[in-house]
């Protein structure tokens, strides 16, 4: 250390190859680590900090960089100059004052994302030698660099380094490229292009850095369009040795040396910028400050184009065409703007009641004149305000079109529209630039029966906040907001119809906190990290709301752990992707399958309800469980969701199994919280950030030894399943004793299936054998051989006994039981098995009576009894057909009934109404199935009829019609034929 000289070095290497320097310690030094002309070295594990520069490279090349510590330099972490094909892995170079890396004069090295950089630790975006890629959306990275890259894109990123450490975004030697929608603020640079050509860069914001916009060493021919550069410690715009540049529509604002620094460049064309500095401007060289003079709105909303705006320019405008009469000159030579923009002589905002005009929309608001219900009209221009609306008032653009009447917060840390009276409209402009933390493009602030309409809120931190009641936010569009599209908390009442929102990097629409009784209605969210989402809220109401290519586009949850907060009305005329949502609300035994084609699904409040064969993908939840019980969830693929599937809040005794969920977020595959007694066997969990999560012990995460657990993608173990010496923990105690080795392992288990299990008979004699028998098969129907079969049988008295069953022709398997000594019912369990397949259970039962003598039994079977018939089959069921007779009380006919004793009890049910259409005489016969067949005469039809039980219903068939004076079908006779044809005599 303290080799502080200028060109000293705690380590320095000249023209020397493959050298080992690693675990040093080289700080309070000029350079760290120097590598002058050398190659071939590694440079591993070292800390650097306290020097002018950490690692510097000079014509070093081959080199790797690993694991290294370079913070707290001046200057630079890792400098690499004249320097190609280094490797730099996991080095750590936060918090050095200018750069983290600067990469000059050689592009082809490799820099990968474990270098992190900044004040926070963010990973470094290096790219070189390449064409077409692009960075969007993101605020991922501490530094972007591009070198020698080419027509590529950086768009709505936001890079933070505070406290002015690191550039933000640096092109070297790259051409044709864009950066557009970005924010690089409080970093040492916010943009930087060096020997750079034919960029465009527009509509950023690069506020409270060191330099905001650096167009430096040869960058030429680059389009500097729309940006915001504010409050910036050294300068706002500067160009250095750059020459055919065009700046036009930028803001530049309150920057402590100077607004924009022209030198040694030339030819630079300057016009229709804004310029409010102590020093705005400063030009050593010849560059071109306005245009002609023609027609167009230009910055400060005047008729003409021409020059810039300067807030010093004290010159005057005797023609009111909105440019000055004289020049203004620029500081550093003898460069003129010869049409500096001034304010126009008609004022833009008006008062339709009082007929006053303003030059702002505040001071319309406060002057004294201006009352409740009154009408403020702006005309189309840019207007840089941030605007406190306290009283009910209408503001409107006068051409009703919010592309050209743009409000621009002049403070990006304030709200463009701060609302606090009741009965404000607001509609019909752009709202931007309000980018500060929480700030709001159109802030609600405890304001009520507020409508807020056809607004372009784009550009800020949130683009719509919404906080009181029994508002409307009507046909807005948000776009391109650092947080929410539209953000409503504590709000009751309110409606949200025809939004639209796209690209917002957290919600397009989010409601939360304790609001009521909303409604969504043709809402449209697009391209937003999340669609619509509602968090600690009830009883709101979705209509025909669109979601798609979100990265999670619906979710529901709560604050507070309420089921109020899920209870809510949400209709499949919503969709995700295309596709319905399905919310469920205290709904009981339904199914919902690959017909219904949804794309979410959530269960309430629900019981007995089956999901399967769905693919959900890209949602908060993939299937939401609450409070929802005796459910199944099957045979569904999740991908790309935050949580898979989450079974939340009370939702007990439900079945998981054979899901494929993929790529789960940090939510989990399987998300349980406070419910119990739940399934979960047979899923592929596969990828993502957290495969599952379990707050209790007392869920089953595998269906024992034999059927398994799951398959977790992250797990390694053996066999399918395996056998309990390598389970998977969750959390809580909860444990996959016997997880899959392979994804789907359980698809090649093998299995046994009891088919005709069966006794000889329903009802026996006291004493008399009974024969059990039954059919085994394998999965694939055939019969088979198997280890043990054994028959528990319980007896009327609960005491147990067992037999075994013994194999006769294969897969045939019979036994008796002879202990038939007690009347009543004998319960029977069949169990099987076989070694290396999953077993399989049978339950049947008979009944035990004293049927040896005769004993005469009488009990009522049905309710009435005329014109009977009956017939008993070999195991004792007996079927029996009647007409029900007259009712005295009604004084009419009634039905023509059908019992049934099936050896345990008497069922009853009805088959046609007389009066309608029954009648007496009946006949019954059984087919070869044991299903009934009854033929009667039907009554006020005064015809013949037969009625035939198949697929669960009576199918009733007229045989002969009659009329009142020609009955026909009185004391009809039927019987079956052994093609169970019905053949039918009646008088």
């Amino acid at each position: 250390e303290n080799a502080i000289g200028r060109r000293k070095a705690g380590v320095y290497l000249n023209s020397v190859d493959h050298c080992n320097i690693s675990n040093n310690n080289a700080s309070n030094n000029y350079v760290g680590i120097w590598l002058d002309s050398s190659s071939n070295n590694m440079i591993t594990n070292n800390s650097m900090k306290f020097n002018s520069y950490g690692i510097y490279l000079f014509s070093s090349c081959t080199n790797t960089l690993t694991n290294n510590t370079a913070n707290l330099n001046e200057i630079y972490g890792i400098f690499l100059s004249a320097s190609t094909n280094n490797n730099l892995t996991n080095n750590n170079l936060t918090n050095n004052k200018r750069r983290s890396l600067y990469v000059s004069g050689k592009c082809n090295n490799s820099i990968d994302l474990t270098n992190i950089g900044g004040y926070d630790g963010k990973p470094i975006r290096y790219e070189h030698d390449i064409t077409g890629i692009t960075i969007k959306n993101t605020d991922a990275y501490s530094e972007i660099e591009f070198c020698n890259v080419n027509t590529s894109t950086i768009d709505n990123v936001t890079i933070y380094n505070g406290d002015l450490k690191s550039d933000g975004i640096i092109l070297e030697y790259s051409n044709n490229n864009t950066i557009t929608n970005s924010n690089s603020s409080s970093n040492f640079r916010g943009i930087l292009l060096m020997f750079s050509n034919n960029n465009t860069i527009s509509n950023n914001t690069l506020n409270s850095n060191y330099f905001g916009l650096c167009v430096w060493d040869s960058s030429n021919n680059c389009q500097l369009i729309n940006n915001t550069v504010n409050s910036n410690n050294n300068l706002g715009i500067s160009l250095w040795d750059s020459s055919n540049n065009t700046l036009t529509n930028n803001t530049v604002n309150s920057n402590n040396y100077c607004g924009i620094y022209l030198y040694a460049s030339s030819n630079n064309l300057i016009y229709n910028n804004y310029f409010n500095n102590t020093n705005n401007a400063f030009d050593d060289d010849n560059n071109i400050w306005n245009i002609t003079k023609q027609k167009g709105t230009n910055i400060m909303g005047g008729p003409y184009l021409g020059g810039n705006y300067w807030s010093d320019y004290t010159g005057e405008d005797t023609d009111g065409d909105g440019l000055g009469d004289t020049p203004y000159n620029i500081a550093g030579g003898s460069n003129k703007d010869y049409l500096p923009l001034v304010p126009t002589q008609v004022l833009p905002v008006h008062n339709l009641n009082t007929h006053e005009n303003f030059s702002t929309i505040q001071g319309a608001i406060y002057d004294n004149n201006t009352t409740d219900g009154h009408i403020i009209e702006v005309d189309p221009g840019t207007y840089h305000e941030n605007v406190k609306v306290n009283k009910s008032l209408t503001i409107r653009s006068a051409s009703g079109n919010p592309a050209d009447t743009i409000i621009q917060a002049a403070n990006p840390d304030d709200h463009v529209f701060e609302v606090t009276a009741d009965y404000v409209n607001i509609s019909r402009f752009t709202v931007e630039g309000a980018n500060g933390s929480r700030k709001a493009g159109i802030y609600i602030n405890n304001a009520e029966y507020c409508n807020v309409s056809s607004n372009n809120a784009s550009g800020n931190y949130y683009g719509i906040v919404c906080s009181g009641s029994n508002n409307i936010l009507l046909s807005n569009i948000a776009v391109n907001n650092s947080e929410d599209g539209i953000y409503v908390q504590f709000e009751t009442n309110t409606t949200l119809k025809n939004n639209i929102t796209i690209s917002n990097n957290d919600s397009g629409i989010e409601i939360c906190h304790w609001s009521y009784n909303n409604t969504l209605i043709g809402n449209i969210a697009l391209n937003n990290t999340k669609g619509i989402f509602m968090w600690g809220s009830h009883y709101a109401i979705f209509r025909n709301n669109t979601m798609s290519g979100n990265d999670y586009n619906f979710g529901i949850g709560s604050y507070h752990g309420e089921i109020s907060e899920y209870i809510h009305d949400i209709d499949t005329s919503n969709t995700v992707d295309g596709k319905p949502i399905y919310y469920l609300v205290e709904e009981k035994d339904v199914l919902l399958d690959a017909s219904t084609n949804a794309g979410y699904v959530g269960l309430i409040s629900c019981d007995n309800i089956t999901v399967r064969d769905l693919t959900l993908t890209k949602n908060e939840h993939g299937i939401l469980l609450v409070n929802t019980t005796g459910s199944t969830l099957q045979d569904n693929t999740l991908l790309n969701n935050w949580q898979g599937i989450a079974v939340w809040h009370s939702s007990d005794n439900n079945v998981i199994t054979n899901n494929t969920i993929r790529d789960s977020g940090c939510g989990g595959g399987i998300n349980i919280w406070e419910s119990k007694n739940n399934l979960i066997y047979h899923n592929n969990m596969i990828g993502g950030c957290q495969f599952a999560i379990d707050n209790r012990n007392d869920n089953s995460w595998d269906n024992g030894p034999i059927e398994g657990g799951n398959y977790w993608s992250i797990h390694t173990c053996t066999g399918n399943p395996s056998n309990g010496s390598q389970p998977y923990y969750i959390d809580a105690d909860s444990i996959d004793h016997y997880p899959f080795q392979d994804q789907s392992g359980w698809l090649g288990m093998k299995r046994l299936n009891i088919v005709q299990a069966q006794t000889d008979k329903l009802i026996y004699n006291l004493s008399e054998s009974v024969t059990i028998s039954c059919i085994l098969q394998n999965e694939t129907g055939a019969n088979i051989t198997v280890d043990t079969v054994n028959v528990e049988i319980i007896k009327p008295d609960t005491s147990i006994e067992r037999i075994a069953l013994i194999e006769g022709l294969i897969g045939n398997y019979n036994g008796t039981f002879i202990n038939t000594s007690l009347v009543g019912t004998y319960n029977v369990t069949i169990y099987v098995n076989k070694t290396g397949y999953i077993n399989d259970t049978a339950e049947l039962s008979f009944a035990v009576k004293v049927i040896n003598e005769f004993i005469p039994i009488f009990e009522e079977v049905c309710k009435g009894g005329e014109d009977p018939s009956i017939i008993i089959e070999n195991n004792g069921v007996i079927h029996v057909s009647h007409y029900e007779g007259w009712h005295s009380v009604s004084g009419r006919h009634s039905y023509i009934k059908y019992s049934k004793w099936d050896g345990l009890s008497w069922s009853c049910e009805n088959i046609e109404d007389w009066y309608e259409k029954g009648g007496g005489w009946t006949d019954i016969d059984i087919d070869s199935n044991g299903l009934p067949y009854i033929a009667y005469f039907k009554g006020f039809d005064w015809g013949a009829a037969k009625a035939a039980w198949y697929d669960g219903s009576w199918n009733r068939e007229e045989v002969e019609s009659g009329y009142q004076n020609c009955w026909m079908g009185n004391h009809i006779a039927m019987a079956l034929d052994s093609n169970d044809n019905a053949h039918i005599a009646y008088e």
